[in-house]
C-alpha cells in the first residue's frame, strides 16, 4: 500500500488509459480522444462518460447495446431513463431511431451526456432533460422504445409511468437488475401489460426485453 498526495483532476483523467475501444456486434464505442477508422456496418459511439455511468464496458450497459442494436428501426422514438452518459441515448440515434429522450436526476451526467451527443453531432435528434419521470401526458403512449439501465427498485417504482409511454407493441429494455431481483420486475410488469421478449444474464446482472401489448 503506498500514499501519496495527488493533484486536482488527475484522479479525474488517470481511468483513462484504460478505456480503450470496444466493440459489441456491430456498435463501437470509441473514446473521444483516439482514433478510430471505422469499418463499413459500423455503429461508432465516439464517448467521454466524465462523470457519468456508461462506457459499454459494464454488463449492464453492454446488455442494453446488444438489445438496441436487435429492436431498434429506422425512425424510432426512444426514450432513455438514467441516461447518465448518453451512451444508451446515443446508441439508439446512430442505429436509426428519429428522436430520443434522455433523462437523468443528475447535474452531472446530465453535463456529460450533453457534450457527449455534442460531440456525436446528434443535437438535433436527442434530447437531455433532468428528471425521472415525464409529466407531460402529451407523450403518452408515443415512444416504440423505452430503456433503463438503473435499479430494479426504481423500475417497479417507475413502472406504472414508463408503461404509459410506450405505444402497443414497443419494447422495453431493463438491466441494472442483480439475480435477486428478477422476479420483482417480472411481476410489476406483467400487471401492467408487457410480455416477455427475451431475458440475457451476464455474471449477477440481467437485463429484461419485453413488448407492451
Amino acid at each position: 500500500l503506498q500514499e501519496r498526495p495527488i493533484r486536482e483532476g488527475e484522479w479525474m483523467d488517470s481511468w483513462k488509459k484504460h478505456f480503450s475501444i470496444l466493440t459489441i456486434g456491430r456498435i463501437v464505442v470509441c473514446p473521444s480522444w483516439k482514433d478510430y477508422t471505422p469499418r463499413k456496418d459500423d455503429v461508432v459511439i465516439l464517448m467521454d462518460p466524465g462523470m457519468g455511468f456508461g462506457t459499454g464496458y459494464h454488463p449492464t450497459t453492454h446488455m442494453c447495446l446488444s438489445a438496441l442494436d436487435n429492436v431498434i428501426k429506422k425512425g424510432d422514438s426512444v426514450l432513455d431513463i438514467g441516461t447518465g452518459s448518453g451512451i444508451l441515448a446515443i446508441a439508439s440515434a446512430k442505429l436509426g431511431a428519429n428522436y430520443v429522450l434522455g433523462l437523468d436526476i443528475d447535474e452531472l451526467a446530465i453535463k456529460s451526456a450533453l457534450e457527449n451527443v455534442r460531440n456525436n453531432q446528434l443535437l438535433h435528434h436527442i434530447d437531455i432533460d433532468k428528471g425521472s419521470l415525464i409529466k407531460d401526458d402529451n407523450l403518452a403512449g408515443k415512444f416504440d422504445v423505452v430503456v433503463a439501465n438503473i435499479y430494479a427498485k426504481v423500475i417497479v417504482d417507475l413502472a406504472p409511468d414508463i408503461a404509459s409511454k410506450i405505444r402497443s407493441g414497443g419494447h422495453l429494455i431493463l438491466s441494472g437488475i442483480i439475480t435477486n431481483k428478477e422476479n420483482d420486475v417480472h411481476e410489476s410488469l406483467s400487471l401492467l401489460g408487457f410480455i416477455d421478449h427475451k431475458v440475457m444474464r451476464q455474471g449477477d446482472w440481467i437485463a429484461i426485453s419485453k413488448i407492451k401489448t
